[in-house]
């Protein structure tokens, strides 16, 4: 293409760049987006994070759950928990979008019932309240509605019925829920959770003491022997040697067991678990600081001393409820001195048990050569024995089945358990009140002494044979190697088969109950209570049985007599060609009966609930209709000074005497009020 050509389209295209360039010059730019929608500003354009010294958040009308967080000089605290610290991060979060608030505008002078459409009622909408300092009046008072989808929400300003659309949940910022148990804003969303930041480089000692015994970790500094260089041959060496270059000692620090401890050697990565725990320590809850004692605090259970070299110790004291319950830790000298709730598993970490520090003794013996369980405790003893591959219980002697479930967990713990902690030999631990001898086939034994339960674990202290050692078996092991009387036997006692049942009675408050099959024929039954019969269903009457079968006794009452049981309702059941058994039981005390059941020489107790269930599901035979009887006929004699149609019969008139002029009427049912004339 020719230079002459291309000069008229070079030309062109110049103009309209420079028609471009000038209209951009001169355009106005854009409208911010808020203005283009028409988005309204909900806070006050004058106020800022800086003016607002405290924050209240509610549902509704329930202002006894209200939130409170007030600024106290540059912190602010969390006033409806106990004053505790407020996070930071979360606050300047959420203060940030309440002040940015834009809504678009929506419906306007929105009556009381058109609010509720929006959830913007006063007594259902979520209420966020901004205060200036020493102000009673809300400087911002938001109230947030219903979301009508995932990404905006409803909302309005406090005395103003206008309804707005807005994109930031404040509701769903504060941790509530637009339904459920959790529609209330709750405290621990606010709390700082992070208790403790220690770099574990700058900690040189670690003190624990726990209920009964005290461990000491120090960092040391340990002179390492480098071993010396060696060059090549130089000049001054006499031929063939080697010259060796000093090499100045390698200083380094590692951690020893100084005070306390099982043993010497300890676990390297549980101490390392321990020292990274205090990187970050954080907490779930505070505790009210009222129920000291109930926490472990009067005085604090536990102490965690921090040595480091970067600053003063750190103290921190903690305690639980019970042991392997609810765990609380709390910094010493902090103010204000709160007490916080721990997770368990970070408790545990902090306060490690021995067996995770420690190497601990184990107790071992071959399960299939134990032949004799002797377990002796305050209130009597039970002996196991096995004969001819079988166990059975020969003390006390209850002639019941065994619950193979409970011997097989007693076997398996008589033959293995591993402690779980440990305790200062100087500890006073009280008495071991129980003793469990473990014998062999080939005439050995080994005793068991269980004592106290422990203040640390969930657990009880014992000791091996004669060793000084204190050591601490779980609560789970505890109940497999003494479990109580009621779980060595099964505690379902009847066992009726329905087809062989002649009749069932019942005698219970006032209320005699007799079932009888028809010996005629045995798929129907009649029903007899307090003297009067009815046929009853066979279904019925099987369901009562298996009720029956279900029954179960809770425990023994070895020191009672059968005798002495004051027995107020029975159950007799009667059998084809067997004995009839019979269940007797007391009146109800505190939840619980005593019960005797012929054939068994023993009192049991029985929990309310099962004799519940027989009362219950006796109510079916009770339950009788009223059997309708025919119409009677009401034979009346009337005396009626004129004729009166009644029924289509003239009635005449009769004389006092009854003469022949008397009518004798059949009135089906008459029903006459008193002094009625007819």
């Amino acid at each position: 293409m020719k230079i002459k050509t291309l000069v008229p389209f070079i030309v062109v295209l110049a103009l309209l760049l420079g028609l471009l360039a000038w209209r951009k010059a001169n355009e106005a730019p854009p409208a911010p987006i808020a203005t283009q929608v028409g988005l309204i500003t909900l806070a006050p354009t004058e106020l800022g994070p800086e003016d607002i010294s405290r924050i209240e958040m509610y549902t509704g009308e329930e202002l006894e759950q209200k939130v409170i967080l007030e600024r106290n000089e540059e912190s602010w605290q969390i006033t409806s928990l106990f004053d505790a610290p407020v996070d930071g991060d979360t606050l300047d979060t959420f203060l940030t979008k309440t002040l940015a608030l834009k809504g678009e505008p929506r419906s306007k002078e929105n009556t009381e019932e058109q609010l509720g459409q929006y959830s913007l009622k006063d007594s259902e909408a979520f209420h966020v309240q901004l205060f200036k300092p020493s102000s009673d009046d809300a400087a911002m008072h938001v109230l947030v509605g219903k979301s009508p989808d995932y990404r905006t929400v409803f909302v309005r300003k406090s005395g103003d019925s206008q309804v707005f659309v807005e994109s930031t949940n404040l509701r769903k910022e504060a941790g509530v829920r637009d339904s459920g148990e959790e529609t209330s804003p709750q405290s621990t969303q606010w709390l700082q959770k992070t208790l403790l930041e220690q770099n574990k480089e700058t900690i040189t000692r670690i003190t624990l003491q726990y209920p009964n015994k005290k461990i000491v970790f120090e960092k040391k500094e340990v002179i390492v022997e480098t071993p010396e260089k060696t060059e090549g041959e130089n000049e001054g060496t006499n031929e063939g040697e080697t010259p060796s270059i000093p090499v100045e000692p390698e200083a380094k620090f590692e951690w020893v067991l100084s005070q306390g401890g099982f043993a010497k050697n300890y676990t390297e990565q549980e101490l390392e678990t321990l020292l990274t725990k205090f990187a970050m320590l954080t907490i779930s809850d505070v505790a009210d600081p009222d129920r000291k004692e109930e926490w472990g605090f009067s005085p604090p259970l536990y102490k965690l001393t921090i040595s480091r070299n970067d600053g003063d110790d750190i103290v921190l004291l903690g305690g639980h409820n019970t042991p392997g319950g609810d765990s609380y830790v709390q910094l010493e000298d902090a103010k204000p001195a709160l007490i916080f709730e721990i997770a368990k598993y970070n408790f545990e970490q902090i306060f490690p048990q021995g067996s995770k520090l420690f190497s601990l003794p184990e107790w071992t013996i071959e399960k299939d050569t134990i032949g004799r369980i002797e377990i002796q405790r305050t209130d009597g003893q039970v002996v196991l024995i096995k004969e001819e591959e079988k166990w059975r219980v020969i003390e006390p002697a209850i002639d019941l089945e065994l619950q193979k479930t409970t011997i097989d967990s007693l076997l398996t713990a008589a033959s293995s358990l591993k402690p779980v902690d440990y305790v200062d030999s100087n500890e006073d631990i009280g008495l071991f009140d129980t003793t469990v001898i473990i014998s062999t086939n080939d005439g050995k034994s080994r005793t068991l002494y269980l004592g106290q339960p422990s203040k640390h674990t969930d657990g009880r202290y014992v000791k091996f044979d004669d060793s000084k050692n204190i050591l601490v078996l779980s609560r789970t092991d505890i109940e497999k190697i003494e479990p109580p009387m009621r779980d060595l036997f099964t505690l379902s006692l009847l066992d009726f088969d329905q087809k062989i049942i002649g009749s069932v009675a019942v005698n219970h408050n006032e209320t005699n109950l007799l079932l009888e099959r028809n010996p005629a024929d045995g798929e129907k039954w009649q029903c007899t209570v307090n003297g009067k019969q009815s046929e009853t269903l066979l279904n019925n009457v099987e369901e009562f049985i298996y009720t029956l079968n279900a029954f179960q006794v809770d425990n023994f009452l070895l020191e009672q007599s059968p005798d002495a049981v004051q027995v107020v309702s029975t159950i007799t059941v009667n059998q084809m060609e067997k004995a009839p058994v019979m269940i007797q039981l007391s009146a109800e005390n505190n939840g619980m009966y005593q019960a005797v059941i012929s054939g068994l020489p023993y009192v049991f107790s029985v929990k309310t609930d099962e004799v519940s269930r027989i009362i219950d599901d006796m109510q079916v035979f009770l339950d009788i209709p009223e059997e309708k009887d025919a119409a009677e006929e009401v034979t009346t004699q009337i005396k009626a000074p004129d004729a009166i149609p009644v029924d289509g019969v003239n009635i005449l008139e009769t004389d006092a005497a009854g003469s022949e002029n008397a009518v004798e009427i059949v009135i089906p049912s008459l029903e006459t009020t008193a002094n009625e004339d007819i």
